[in-house]
């Protein structure tokens, strides 16, 4: 599998609002591989699919909502093409500490 996009940062301490990490279209591959890890409590990760993206009508509607443990690798892995995907991160209510988070997008054909 290849890396198509990585995304980092540090997460800031406290409650935040939903942002979006990746936006991504996957075109001719058949698996797609999320990994994810942070080494914060409480953040949530929602992996969307986005209708009629570039447009002005795009919409995005929720696959997977994850919540992520501190210092476990999560990977979640799709087996088929998945158009436009889009990665977004939220704390899950609780407080977050200002830690790292780790994003990576695989794709293979």
């Amino acid at each position: 599998m290849a890396l198509v996009e990585a995304f980092r940062t540090t997460l800031t301490a406290g409650l935040i609002s939903e942002a979006t990490a990746i936006e991504h279209r996957v075109d001719r591959h058949g698996n797609v591989l999320l990994c994810l890890y942070t080494e914060s409590d409480n953040v949530q990760i929602k992996v969307k699919y986005v209708f009629d993206a570039g447009t002005g009508d795009a919409a995005a509607k929720d696959i997977q909502t994850i919540g992520l443990t501190a210092d476990t690798m999560t990977m979640v892995n799709f087996d088929f093409p998945t158009g436009v995907l889009r990665i977004t991160y939220d704390d899950d209510g609780s407080v977050l500490t200002a830690e790292t988070l780790k994003i990576d997008l695989h794709t293979a054909r």
